[in-house]
């Protein structure tokens, strides 16, 4: 099998050199600075099996390839794949499930992938709290802090807080996972409970939110103190009524794909974990 490993960030560039290193057929294209980068890519594509292409996957039609001085559309890459080939990637949209579908080609979503997802969860976490030490002047250690949503980033999350002494509020919808959040020792916040929640979100030194759907509105916002550090893990359309938030006067940072900004080695080595399971289960490998 023939490799490519198409566009993305750091996280990619490191994938290509852990590939290298397993002896595998690889190239790789989307890296204008690194010589070894394929010139045209829809000829590197053209000559691909299995094409691994960024998390996320695109930015609007076009692929992410923030260092690469080439462009390539959707459009471009699937009228330039092979049938049989196969395509990987991460948060793939509507259009590019579609063009797949429309070629015949055979595409997946990494981050669909119960291993990728935990995995890349403790990246996040560890960058969500190198964002909140970098923006606060006091310590997590005694803080208040206010983590909305229970998937698999805020559990992980949550115990790391802990571990640094912080005060950790959970707010969630689920019994369950309002009853987990309390049994590993956070302040379980229902998200149900208007009242509940205004009065954590009025208490909070720093709120970090990873659903990806408004929960604390306009009204909400003002609740939230101008001193309070606003965290956005999750994409759009967020988790946060952002402008007003920032009407408050609260400090609010985006911090999108954090894996492939303060680790990316170790988010290579999950990705080319997660594509060898499933080269195991398509039986491409051993």
């Amino acid at each position: 099998m023939r490799f490519l490993v198409l566009g993305g960030d750091a996280r990619s560039a490191h994938l290509y050199k852990l590939m290298l290193g397993e002896g595998l057929d690889v190239g790789l294209a989307g890296f204008s600075d690194l010589p070894e980068s394929a010139k045209d890519l829809a000829e590197a594509v053209r000559n691909s099996d299995i094409i691994i292409g960024p998390i996320p996957f695109s930015n609007g039609q076009e692929l992410n390839m923030p260092f690469s001085a080439a462009s390539m559309s959707l459009a471009e890459l699937f009228q330039s794949v092979r049938e049989e080939a196969a395509i990987m990637g991460g948060r793939l949209n509507r259009d590019a499930l579609r063009l797949a579908k429309e070629r015949g080609v055979l595409a997946l979503d990494l981050l669909e992938r119960e291993e990728m997802a935990m995995l890349n969860a403790i990246p996040t976490a560890e960058g969500a709290i190198q964002t909140a030490m970098e923006n606060t002047p006091f310590t997590l250690h005694q803080s208040k802090i206010l983590v909305t949503g229970f998937g698999r980033i805020s559990k992980v999350l949550s115990k790391m807080l802990l571990g640094l002494g912080a005060y950790v509020s959970v707010a969630a919808r689920k019994p369950g996972d309002l009853a987990l959040a309390e049994a590993l020792g956070c302040q379980p916040v229902n998200i149900k409970s208007l009242e509940d929640l205004k009065a954590a979100l009025g208490k909070a030194d720093i709120i970090i939110n990873t659903i990806p759907s408004v929960v604390i509105d306009a009204q909400l916002t003002r609740l939230i103190r101008k001193e309070t550090l606003v965290i956005e893990l999750a994409s759009k359309p967020f988790g946060i009524d952002v402008q007003a938030c920032r009407n408050q006067g609260a400090n609010v940072i985006f911090a999108p794909s954090l894996p492939g900004k303060v680790a990316p080695l170790t988010a290579a080595r999950y990705i080319l974990l997660t594509v060898k399971n499933i080269l195991r289960e398509l039986e491409c490998i051993g």
